[in-house]
């Protein structure tokens, strides 16, 4: 498999209004796309988590940094040893459940991967469904 250097794309995640085109303003009221919900065991546990260890709420992006380290660590330990091409290999055949959700990658390189769909009750975040890719 050969990976390819990152190109500039359009907000893939939906979180941003330019993006939601088929969705009216006042679903974009009541929902929210992330890539994890704090209802999750997993992610809960690692907002708790972080939160203890670094004094400040974490966030998707400190989800995602945790995710990123994790996956890359998980490689190396796979390909048993730091050869670059033995770890892209690894990486490639990655099939994880990691904090954001459920983790694989495409021929191309690009992360499939679960997404979750909050909707706000009351002030309040509240998870209405996890999609998986």
């Amino acid at each position: 498999m050969k990976w390819r250097k990152p190109v500039k794309k359009k907000c893939a995640m939906m979180s941003c209004p330019m993006s939601m085109p088929m969705v009216s303003s006042v679903q974009r009221q009541k929902e929210s796309f992330n890539h994890y919900a704090t209802a999750d065991e997993a992610a809960a546990k690692f907002l708790s988590q972080y939160k203890t260890l670094f004094d400040m709420d974490g966030n998707a992006f400190s989800a995602l940094g945790y995710d990123s380290a994790y996956i890359m660590a998980d490689a190396i330990k796979r390909a048993g040893s730091t050869d670059k091409d033995a770890i892209v290999t690894a990486l490639a055949a990655t099939d994880l459940e990691c904090v954001t959700g459920h983790v694989t990658f495409d021929a191309n390189g690009d992360p499939i991967k679960s997404v979750a769909v909050t909707e706000f009750k009351g002030g309040e975040a509240v998870l209405n469904a996890k999609v998986s890719a």
